[in-house]
């Protein structure tokens, strides 16, 4: 979703920036990038930076502003056509809604943070996409819909995306954040529209 679907990189490091909080966000992403910290603790370590008492209301009031790749409407009917899609993302599931409904994208995978009744934050989230490990996911999407992984895609843009890009038959990687990684078996890719020119989608 984030710097595939999205013009913006990342979810949370938007709200690091309204907050004020960046740093610690970066300090937080280089301790899980270490393995110092698991998901599950690098998102209690970002919610703790946020100012007491924030509602998911105000996340989701941030997060609300954000713009959609300029094609990012376009090839996802196109693949609606033929093919089932589904939205994996180790972003937050208020946006993660929001960008579905924009998109019409039936099923998607992303995380939430924890609240209490009143929608206040606890401090913490439930982890459903770990970054590192968004493979696992994708194994479950093709048992729950008994797809074949040899006639499945993925698109990504960052490193965090290359577990995923490895376990479908073709991957994609969208150029212009991350280096693009040394594997033939990953296809580069400047725009999302430019999965069709390959064989294997021209039919779309």
């Amino acid at each position: 979703m984030d710097g595939t679907l999205l013009e913006e990189r990342s979810s949370w490091a938007k709200i690091h920036e309204h907050f004020g909080t960046s740093d610690v966000g970066l300090r937080g992403f280089e301790q899980y990038g270490k393995g110092l910290i698991d998901y599950d603790q690098f998102m209690e370590h970002d919610v703790a930076a946020w100012p007491p008492g924030t509602n998911i209301s105000e996340i989701d009031r941030i997060l609300a502003d954000y713009s959609l790749k300029p094609d990012a409407k376009e090839t996802v009917d196109r693949l609606k056509k033929k093919a089932k899609v589904v939205m994996i993302s180790a972003g937050l599931d208020v946006l993660a809604k929001r960008v579905a409904e924009d998109l019409e994208i039936e099923h998607w995978y992303a995380n939430s943070l924890t609240t209490h009744a009143d929608g206040r934050l606890k401090g913490g989230g439930v982890g459903k996409v770990d970054p590192s490990k968004k493979e696992l996911v994708f194994e479950e999407v093709l048992r729950r819909f008994s797809l074949n992984r040899e006639e499945s895609m993925a698109i990504g843009d960052s490193v965090y995306d290359l577990s995923i890009l490895r376990a479908a038959r073709l991957g994609f990687f969208m150029l212009g954040n991350d280096r693009p990684p040394k594997d033939k078996r990953i296809i580069p890719i400047e725009t999302l529209s430019e999965i069709f020119t390959h064989n294997l989608l021209k039919g779309f």
